[in-house]
């Protein structure tokens, strides 16, 4: 919203309203929003990974849980490879 603002507000000093220091008052500020997004936007990214990771490992001692319960039925290797793949998808 901030971006979308000040480049309407550069739109404007283009069209020949405003001075030139409101215009490197804007084109500062586009800057500004653009530096603090990408900064934003890594973060996002980074914590969700960390979050994916934490679930997927939750995800693999239940599974190597449960084929310790099933080890009788059949390999517990087996059973830790088809849940394994399934958890990975």
């Amino acid at each position: 919203m901030g971006a979308y603002f000040l480049v309407n507000r550069l739109i404007l000093y283009a069209s020949g309203e405003g001075t030139l220091v409101e215009a490197y008052l804007y084109a500062l500020g586009l800057f500004l929003c653009a530096l603090f997004s990408s900064i934003f936007v890594n973060q996002l990214i980074a914590e969700s990974t960390r979050v994916g990771v934490q679930v997927r490992a939750a995800l693999m001692v239940l599974i190597y849980r449960k084929s310790l319960r099933l080890s009788s039925v059949g390999g517990t290797g087996d059973i830790v490879n088809l849940v394994a793949n399934d958890c990975n998808r």
